[in-house]
């Protein structure tokens, strides 16, 4: 490619040369009439002027078509460079197209396989949950049918309590009024009755309720040796019981017998108390601190009645009790009230 100079381009240069040409001719117009003689010269050196602009001006064409030749060359191989690497670039797009094509058909195979696996699991699942609930529905059967049966047992065991609270309150009954001929004595030392116990009892009993004679005793004995709870001069002596001739006998010497009261036979303080059976004993034991509220009070009467009834009797008015703690609420927020009210 021609050099040309900087900032003239060739086609500004064959313009010029153009409109020199015009100049050219203006200016031979405008001369000619001034100098017939020297028209003919001019003329010449201007036509030979003008030849030689010309085959500049063809020059510059020339080059031009060189320029523009070698510019459409440039374009050409620069166009063929563009679509050489749009063939690499479409070349990668199609091999990345493939390896996408090839990463879905792959996933694809695996979500095919795991939505397989799943379903077979689901499936088997299904099964089991519906073979659960088959056996949980067996199984409520079988709890209901226990549970009417349970309900049955229930009711029976009720009614067997019952009858076994009956029977066994019965025996307790029986057994209380077997021993309605006997007495305890409680305090007497080991070994002080000696040889005869029957004997030592009776004056014991008329000696500490002043008696005119001894009663009638049909038996008299300690009771059986249990573990004491203590041992040495703190273990508590046996009680004697004693079985006298009949139950009025009893009945007179128990009336002689205040509650509270000490008596002393000898060195020893004693009590004489009814021979109840062990549960009889612990209900009517539960009225002692009801008992131990009342006691001293004036006008008060208050006993434990058999098997265990609280009747207390103030001004006249008689209340029984079956509930140790009622009794006990009475005896203090309205009887040792009102008897302390009437002292002020």
């Amino acid at each position: 490619m021609k050099n040309t100079s900087p900032g003239q381009s060739p086609q500004r240069k064959v313009t010029k040369q153009l409109l020199k040409s015009q100049d050219h001719q203006e200016t031979a117009t405008l001369t000619s009439g001034v100098d017939s003689g020297m028209a003919t010269r001019s003329k010449t050196e201007l036509i030979t002027k003008e030849k030689t602009e010309m085959e500049e001006l063809k020059n510059s064409v020339r080059d031009l078509k060189n320029d523009v030749k070698a510019g459409n060359l440039n374009l050409m191989e620069n166009i063929q460079s563009i679509n050489a690497g749009n063939e690499k670039i479409l070349a990668g797009i199609g091999a990345l197209q493939k390896k996408v094509d090839d990463v879905q058909e792959e996933l694809t195979g695996k979500i095919t396989k795991v939505a397989e696996e799943s379903t077979k699991m689901f499936e088997a699942v299904h099964e089991t949950i519906s073979a659960n609930a088959n056996a949980v529905k067996d199984l409520e059967a079988v709890v209901e049918e226990m549970a009417g049966e349970m309900e049955a047992m229930k009711l029976e065991l009720d009614s067997l309590k019952s009858q076994f609270t009956k029977v066994s309150d019965k025996c307790v009954d029986l057994e209380a009024r077997s021993r309605r001929q006997n007495i305890r004595i409680r305090g007497v030392k080991e070994g002080a009755e000696g040889e005869n116990t029957r004997e030592f009892t009776a004056n014991l009993i008329k000696h500490v309720l002043n008696l005119p004679e001894a009663p009638v005793i049909e038996e008299a004995h300690r009771v059986p040796r249990f573990k004491p709870r203590f041992t040495g001069e703190q273990a508590y002596p046996r009680q004697i019981i004693v079985k006298l001739r009949d139950i009025p006998t009893v009945e007179a010497l128990l009336k002689k017998i205040k509650y509270g009261e000490k008596m002393i036979y000898g060195n020893d303080s004693i009590k004489l108390l009814r021979d109840y059976p062990y549960e009889i004993v612990q209900k009517r034991r539960k009225f002692s601190q009801t008992r131990e509220a009342l006691y001293g009070v004036k006008g008060v009467i208050s006993g434990v009645f058999y098997p265990a009834r609280m009747r207390i009797t103030f001004k006249g008015i008689s209340k029984t009790f079956t509930n140790p703690l009622e009794s006990l609420k009475y005896a203090k927020e309205i009887v040792v009230k009102a008897a302390a009210a009437e002292e002020d």
